[in-house]
């Protein structure tokens, strides 16, 4: 491990530990509304500061801020949202009194009726990969040996509009749309950028891969001369999300979303590595995993294991003139204008669902957001209100058999469906509510 990696992570913790300042405690009572019960697990955020805690068995809070005044943000499932500003530190007890949100109350209407449509040759070829650009579908298909790969262009029925031969190019891997909406045909060395020009392809610039994956990759969403980029540091615990304006070239943080517990026990085992101790198991205490964990000391290999990587994902989408941070690490929503200014919180009460497949997708044509869950029945498709942050009533089953990819677009989710007694993929799609 190289001082330089040791020194970057030391001001890491340091630079935690030194912002924590002056700080001031609140000390709040939540409370149902109809029975005067307390509510246990109710979510108390400072939107200011973005720091939050939760409500005890005895629906009591402690909150840490830094100065007054604070706008608080009070949510719990199945209850009226309450935002409320604290001018004064109060002279007892802070009691918050919550309604129920008779909307929330509906019972969840799962649809499994809407018709497949299969928009590809099941004995012809496999589908590899497929990208939606407005009105049109790209996609990747194998044939064999001899035919290989072929890069067709369709309409949203399946409808196949042009084809083009990629017999002489190697090292074809997938297929991927950036965050401006540009196809790129991925090889092992190079990323090839295509323009797609009515029912045509042409190729625009060759790309190095590692060119490629430093400043295209990490571009999440645009909108107009905004694109927003999230960075990882300490692998992948640490994300950062950041804006860019190519008018007047300026960028811009936005937020830093961290697992601070595995950044701390990742800054010890390094240490420990050193020394030859041993490190942390992340509570795992079984003989195979600690064999593992030994091997990969001994290889100096553990960053690269899957010891110390990010547990939620943190999506970030553009919908209109708002960009929606979906941050799973703290179960919240968080809504910023264009310019990166926070404009609103919403609690996700769906991260806790063993169901949740961790996928969140948007319709690239309408922006509203899906989570996928993986059913007894197959995968479930619901819509987030992004407005409240909480799943819509109505539930999509799509495919019973595993999924390669699912995009969702133009009102209609498409996906890769793996075919158990084949192993072809074939490209399907069904409309959503």
């Amino acid at each position: 491990m190289s001082a330089r990696l040791l020194a970057i992570l030391f001001l890491s913790v340091v630079t935690v530990t030194s912002l924590s300042g002056q700080i001031q405690q609140l000390e709040g009572l939540i409370l149902d509304a109809a029975d005067q019960q307390p509510l246990l697990g109710a979510n108390i955020w400072n939107i200011k500061e973005q720091r939050g805690t939760s409500s005890n068995a005895e629906g009591r809070f402690t909150l840490n801020y830094n100065q007054l005044p604070i706008q608080l943000e009070v949510s719990y499932l199945g209850y009226e949202k309450q935002v409320l500003t604290i001018e004064e530190q109060p002279d007892s007890i802070l009691t918050i009194v919550l309604k129920t949100d008779a909307r929330r109350l509906k019972e969840v209407i799962v649809r499994s009726e809407v018709k497949e449509e299969v928009l590809s040759n099941v004995e012809e070829y496999t589908v590899v990969r497929f990208e939606i650009f407005g009105d049109k579908i790209v996609r990747l298909d194998y044939y064999d040996m001899r035919t290989k790969y072929q890069l067709k262009v369709l309409d949203l029925e399946g409808n196949q509009l042009n084809a083009f031969s990629l017999r002489d190019l190697k090292g074809i891997e997938d297929l991927y749309r950036s965050c401006r909406d540009n196809p790129f045909l991925m090889t092992r060395d190079e990323a090839i950028e295509l323009e797609l020009d009515g029912n045509e392809l042409a190729i625009v610039q060759r790309i190095p891969r590692k060119t490629f994956e430093y400043y295209i990759e990490p571009c999440q969403a645009s909108s107009g001369a905004y694109a927003f980029y999230t960075f990882e540091a300490m692998n992948g615990l640490a994300k950062i999300f950041k804006s860019y304006n190519h008018q007047t070239e300026e960028s811009r943080e936005i937020r830093v979303v961290s697992e601070q517990q595995q950044i701390y026990r990742l800054f010890e085992d390094i240490g420990k590595m050193a020394y030859g101790n041993v490190v942390h198991n992340l509570g795992v205490k079984n003989w195979v995993e600690n064999q593992t964990l030994r091997r990969a000391q001994a290889e100096a290999d553990f960053l690269g294991k899957v010891y110390y990587k990010p547990d939620q994902p943190t999506p970030l989408f553009v919908k209109g003139r708002e960009v929606l941070l979906f941050n799973h690490l703290e179960e919240r929503l968080e809504v910023y204008s264009l310019e990166g200014q926070l404009r609103a919180t919403q609690n996700l009460t769906y991260v806790e669902d063993k169901k949740w497949t961790k996928e969140v997708l948007q319709d690239r044509t309408t922006g509203q957001i899906y989570v996928l869950f993986d059913r007894k029945g197959g995968w479930g498709l619901r819509e987030i209100d992004d407005y409240s942050g909480q799943l819509t009533d109505n539930e999509l089953m799509l495919s019973e058999t595993p999924l390669d990819q699912l995009v969702v677009a133009n009102g209609s989710a498409y996906y890769l469906k793996l075919l158990p007694t084949t192993g072809q993929r074939i490209l399907a799609r069904k409309r959503l509510f």
